[in-house]
């Protein structure tokens, strides 16, 4: 939206700026600086500033976007981290001494002396 809203800053800066042109294309008796040319001016600097402000804007909205996507991987990647892990603790909270997956072998313990 911003893209085409600054798009739309060319209709009346153009226009501003046409007047400006044939105000300066006069005989120089008929040159003054009067109200009129005065709000030219000060309408092509505000557009300006707006174009500006639409350039800084969009600036920060794609920062933001940037950042945003960043934190969703990384909490997605937490995520499914953390889903493994939950996984294998339902599997170890429910072993017991006769589980069929745990496997006794002669010698795996040592006791102490």
């Amino acid at each position: 939206r911003l893209k085409t809203a600054a798009a739309v800053l060319t209709m009346p800066e153009s226009i501003a700026g046409e007047c400006l042109e044939r105000r300066t294309g006069r005989v120089d008796t008929e040159l003054v600086r009067d109200e009129v040319e005065e709000e030219l001016i000060k309408e092509l600097a505000l557009i300006a500033e707006i174009r500006e402000t639409f350039a800084r804007t969009l600036k920060d909205v794609e920062m933001q976007l940037l950042e945003d996507k960043t934190a969703k991987q990384r909490l997605e990647y937490d995520w499914s981290d953390k889903t493994v892990t939950h996984q294998i603790e339902a599997v170890n909270c429910a072993l017991n001494n006769r589980s069929n997956i745990m496997l006794f072998k002669p010698g795996s313990t040592i006791f102490p002396d």
